[in-house]
């Protein structure tokens, strides 16, 4: 970073690389190689279909949060996020992975939110808060703001100040990661 600003931009992974981890590597290494913004509308299905095969555990973990976010932000199938997020939830639960919670139960706030339905979206937030205290104070997930609450501010109303320091901060803290 330089200035004021902390910024960056993502590049994408070398797609060499990404065939040597995918053909050569762990399930993690390949579930690593997923990117939500980088996925093709219909790579997401075919990938998904390969991923629930898998056994629960950090892999199977990271590639649902991945493919949940990619059905929600590149194929606008909110249903089928829904869906993969559930997924995402109860896999992680039997894992004991407090991360793939927190993450599932934001995803589920934000589908829940833009579907409509606030209340559950609140219930959702309210349980990932949860699991976030269970992180530690150092931890990436409790930096960081989800989508849903800026849904519910938009949709709802209520008071932007908290949402806006935490993006200030999150711009030119580079301890707020």
């Amino acid at each position: 970073s330089a200035g004021g600003l902390r910024y960056g931009r993502w590049l994408g992974f070398d797609p060499d690389a990404v065939a040597v981890a995918r053909a050569k590597g762990t399930r993690m290494d390949y579930a690593r190689t997923l990117t939500w913004f980088n996925l093709a509308p219909d790579e997401v299905e075919r990938q998904l279909d390969f991923v629930r095969a898998w056994k629960p555990g950090a892999p199977k973990i990271q590639a649902l949060h991945v493919l949940g976010h990619a059905l929600l932000y590149r194929c606008g199938a909110f249903r089928a996020a829904e869906e993969v997020a559930g997924e995402l939830l109860a896999t992680s639960e039997r894992s004991g992975s407090i991360f793939g919670q927190a993450n599932a139960l934001v995803l589920l706030a934000e589908l829940a939110a833009v579907l409509g339905d606030f209340e559950a979206a609140r219930a959702h937030l309210a349980n990932a808060r949860r699991s976030f205290a269970h992180l530690g104070p150092d931890h990436r997930l409790r930096s960081t703001t989800s989508n849903a609450e800026e849904y519910l501010l938009l949709f709802v109303g209520g008071d932007w100040r908290p949402l806006a320091e935490a993006y200030g901060r999150l711009a030119t803290d580079p301890s707020f990661a």
